[in-house]
C-alpha cells in the first residue's frame, strides 16, 4: 500500500507516504496527531484514491487541494 500508519506516541498516529517516507497531506493539511480509527480510515481512503488513479490514469491529489 502507498500510505501506512505510524505511531507518534501518546496514542496518536500519522499517515505516511511509503514512497517518500514523508507525512501525507490531505486538503493541504499534514496528517499527524490522529486517533487510530481516524488514521486507519484516512489511510484507507488515500490508498483507494491512489488505486483509482493508477487504474484510470488520473492525477491523484490535484483536485484534493
Amino acid at each position: 500500500m502507498k500510505y501506512r500508519i505510524e505511531a507518534e506516541g501518546n496514542a496518536k498516529y500519522r499517515v505516511v507516504d511509503s514512497d517518500t517516507d514523508e507525512i501525507a497531506t490531505w486538503k493541504s493539511h499534514l496528517q499527524t496527531g490522529l486517533s487510530r480509527p481516524l488514521a486507519e480510515a484516512l489511510s484507507g481512503y488515500l490508498n483507494a484514491l491512489h488505486r483509482y488513479d493508477e487504474a484510470h490514469g488520473g492525477h491523484f491529489g490535484g483536485s484534493e487541494d
